[in-house]
């Protein structure tokens, strides 16, 4: 899974568990992971105040709760104009929108930058406000039935075009998804309940968009080698879609 991705995704979990349990919230940043941090809005109750740069993820959720937060929803695109772009940095799309009391909303959205010489990755993340709140929070559908069939159908066209590698992908992200093989939570630190950690993670295993060596390097030239391009692009973006979609369902709604 795309790197920008799954820390909005650690983001919005921790966020979550620790406004369930009224706890300070737990995020050990990845080995990857430098600094990550968050531009607020200037407070309306505090006239004259600049916006506030909070250094840390625990920083950041303390501010939010004292600003009244009451829940965390994870935004992201289901369909993209390119999927080629999905190998670059700083392309999902993705947003935090933070939920608070008297029914105010504002959206994180985030940018990574690399050091080349500490060889790690620095987020920030920078808040807007949504003037006009949607009426109600975002609901998600579990996907599940659609998910699996199209990694069916993605699996027997990657044997077709001849790509046992990604047939081999798609055929595990399906046993995942079906339960037959226990998720790996503790590889991703989510504190997500049982039921939804097998969803997200066959997700993240389904996901072989990127650049050089990926799904969208060498198998669109076999596909069309074998006549069969117009079935790879639309089995490519249904699976994109079947991933965004999942993500959003495992992480938003527990």
């Amino acid at each position: 899974m795309n790197g920008e991705l799954f820390q909005i995704c650690r983001l919005v979990t921790a966020a979550k568990q620790a406004l369930r349990e009224e706890a300070p919230i737990q995020y050990t940043p990845g080995p990857y992971e430098e600094a990550t941090a968050f531009v607020c809005l200037p407070e309306a109750s505090r006239p004259g105040a600049g916006p506030y740069t909070a250094p840390h993820v625990e920083a950041w959720f303390a501010h939010m709760r004292q600003r009244g937060l009451e829940d965390v929803k994870l935004l992201c695109p289901v369909d993209v104009p390119d999927r080629n772009i999905l190998g670059f940095v700083n392309i999902t799309g993705s947003a935090m929108i933070c939920f608070r009391r008297g029914g105010l909303a504002s959206a994180f959205t985030g940018s990574r930058h690399f050091d080349s010489v500490k060889k790690r990755w620095s987020g920030l993340y920078t808040e807007q406000e949504l003037s006009s709140p949607p009426p109600g929070k975002p609901r998600f559908q579990n996907p599940t039935p659609t998910f699996r069939q199209t990694l069916l159908e993605i699996q027997a066209l990657a044997v077709q075009i001849d790509c046992p590698g990604f047939a081999r992908i798609f055929e595990r992200a399906r046993v995942i998804l079906d339960g037959a093989v226990e998720a790996p939570r503790s590889a991703y630190s989510l504190p997500l309940p049982q039921e939804r950690c097998a969803l997200f993670d066959a997700a993240d295993c389904a996901d072989v968009f990127g650049a050089m060596g990926s799904w969208n390097d060498t198998p669109p030239c076999l596909a069309g080698e074998k006549g069969l391009s117009r079935e790879y692009d639309r089995l490519s973006d249904a699976l994109l879609r079947q991933i965004r979609l999942a993500i959003l369902y495992a992480v938003n709604e527990w």
